[in-house]
């Protein structure tokens, strides 16, 4: 299963940005974990729209289940003073789709499924493209689809706005 904390793999660790804030007032220590969650959790959010929209359609999406786009989910933890969002699907191809794979013989039947909700081929024509897909596949392996790093790449400056923001608010219950 594809999960990842935010750092790894575009996400979002509050903990250094707490690291020497051991100043604030009692008010704002206790808004900290607060805040973190609520711009965690907007991130989160922000982040899993976007994979939902770029992920590849394959079968289940597009034969009426969820697929890879609705597996899409999230956490929130707290971390020592910060907090930590983990963004990821639990199903077990996420990874073979975002890395690719190194040559190996697919289930056929999977692949029958998949010739018939995304190229329209049933009966023998799709068990003959499925079979010739699986040559294929067991030749070359398949190509990585990388979504994940990308989406997450191009998030980082509405992630950083809502991490300043966050704080920003800390900070705004410091005594003047």
């Amino acid at each position: 299963p594809l999960r990842r904390v935010l750092p790894v793999l575009g996400g979002i660790d509050f903990s250094p940005l707490v690291v020497g804030l051991g100043s604030l007032d009692e008010r704002a220590r206790q808004a900290l974990p607060q805040e973190l969650d609520a711009a965690l959790t907007e991130c989160s959010l922000l982040a899993q729209g976007e994979l939902q929209q770029r992920l590849p359609k394959g079968a289940a999406g597009r034969g009426g289940g969820a697929g890879l786009a609705g597996s899409v989910s999230w956490d929130v933890q707290q971390s020592g003073a910060g907090a930590v969002a983990e963004i990821g699907s639990p199903l077990d191809y996420a990874e073979y789709v975002e890395y690719g794979t190194r040559p190996h013989r697919p289930p056929v039947a999977a692949l029958q499924l998949w010739v018939g909700v995304v190229l329209g081929l049933q009966g023998v024509a799709g068990r003959s493209a499925a079979y010739a897909i699986g040559q294929k596949i067991a030749r070359t392996g398949t190509r990585a689809q990388p979504v994940w790093q990308p989406t997450f790449d191009a998030l980082q400056s509405e992630f950083r706005g809502k991490v300043a923001a966050a704080m920003d608010r800390v900070l705004g219950r410091l005594p003047t």
